[in-house]
């Protein structure tokens, strides 16, 4: 592993350890100061790690940024302003996660019953509508005023994860697994906040969601833009 991206990791790392850390030690101020680190660091990796592709590094940069201002929204104090700013903040990042993925695949979606992937696709589109309407119809007697954004969020999140799927074939191997992974923790860590804010509270939810959160947001920035094999 080259020296620079040895020196990435272990910025991420640090940063990764110690906001746990500030959470299950109850550091507010630490867990504060660290949060918007995480995006930084992220920003980083992708400025120089030259594994990198250029054609879509603009894209991935927007969606890091996005993903920091929706960390410095839910920072603020908890409003349902601040929460739905963070919320959209968050769904624009992961558009641009979908836009990402869909022009890095090969085939054209006019020929979409052609398609070798067609099959794997609609199967997790089945998979992530039952997934999504399972948590909607659990959270929709407590979302009040907030069940359009809500939904609005949860179709996004589950096209990001199809679109992630869609990858296979079009990139290594490595990159696909990596990448869905880290689409897969994405909704995982919307979907233990949603329940912890809306339907049920509960002891260290905050520190699961930033588990999932940091490392889905580590996985597709690592991998997404790698060279694709020839």
């Amino acid at each position: 592993m080259p020296s620079q991206r040895l020196q990435l990791y272990a910025i991420f790392s640090l940063i990764f350890i110690t906001h746990l850390s500030a959470i299950h030690f109850g550091l507010e101020a630490l867990r504060l100061g660290t949060k918007p680190l995480i995006g930084f660091s992220l920003l980083l990796w992708l400025l120089f790690d030259q594994a990198n592709q250029a054609p879509f590094r603009y894209w991935l940069a927007l969606a890091i940024g996005f993903g920091m201002l929706g960390d410095i929204f839910l920072m603020l104090p908890d409003t349902e302003a601040t929460f739905i700013a963070g919320l959209g903040s968050f769904l624009i990042g992961h558009l641009l996660y979908v836009v990402i993925f869909l022009r890095q695949q090969q085939f054209s979606y006019t020929d979409f019953k052609q398609n070798a992937n067609a099959r794997l696709l609609k199967q997790t589109s089945s998979v992530m509508a039952i997934i999504g309407l399972a948590i909607y119809s659990y959270l929709w007697s407590d979302l009040g005023t907030l069940k359009l954004p809500v939904a609005l969020y949860i179709l996004v999140i589950a096209l990001m994860v199809i679109s992630a799927m869609g990858r296979y074939r079009a990139v290594s191997q490595l990159s696909f697994i990596t990448v869905l992974i880290g689409a897969i923790l994405f909704a995982v860590s919307d979907s233990i906040l949603a329940i912890d804010r809306f339907a049920h509270p509960f002891a260290q939810a905050n520190f699961y969601i930033m588990l999932t959160y940091m490392t889905a947001q580590f996985l597709i920035v690592s991998q997404t833009l790698v060279r694709r094999p020839h």
